[in-house]
């Protein structure tokens, strides 16, 4: 999503453009001012009941909702002496996170613990067939694991909670890669 910011500066020619992703190219003629480019298949993201989900090469099962939030940083902004308002404001820093909540139906050991890092697969769709396929990829590090149990129809289940870190190869790249497939 790219933004072109118009500042009510003195120099009214002068114009901010700030790149958040660099999906949208800029269009020509420039945007008015607070006109945005979403991406089509832009994030944060919730998955209820993914069709696969796999986490440091381990399958998990009774998976019942995946998360992938984002969370800005210290933001830039900018104020002129015209008033008290901001001008521009950037969020160049970005922390992507995302949680697993699946239920246990057995016992099972731990197969993760904080501190290990791997791949996290994730495959989702709008209805059982194949079609419009979604498989979300991403480098992780785990941050917690935790369990609490749920009372559900008379009986009690166990929850598993995943807080996991996506980490970005290189810093520029998003650390949340998608690919479409649309089997017909």
């Amino acid at each position: 999503m790219s933004i072109a910011f118009s500042s009510p500066s003195p120099n009214p020619s002068r114009k901010r453009e700030g790149t958040i992703f660099p999906h949208c190219p800029l269009p020509s003629p420039p945007l008015p001012p607070h006109a945005l480019c979403l991406m089509p298949h832009a994030f944060p993201m919730l998955s209820l009941t993914p069709t696969s989900v796999s986490l440091l090469s381990h399958t998990l099962d009774q998976v019942d909702a995946v998360a992938i939030d984002r969370r800005s940083g210290p933001l830039a902004e900018e104020r002129t002496d015209n008033g008290p308002h901001l001008v521009f404001a950037d969020a160049p820093e970005q922390r992507v996170t995302v949680s697993i909540t699946r239920t246990l139906t057995r016992d099972e050991p731990t197969l993760v613990r904080p501190g290990d890092m791997g791949e996290l697969r994730l495959t989702t769709a709008p209805s059982a067939s194949d079609a419009q396929r979604r498989t979300i990829a991403a480098t992780v590090v785990v941050t917690s694991v935790e369990h609490d149990f749920v009372r559900r129809d008379q009986t009690t289940v166990a929850r598993q909670r995943l807080a996991l870190l996506a980490l970005s190869p290189d810093g520029h790249t998003d650390p949340i890669t998608e690919t479409l497939s649309d089997a017909h």
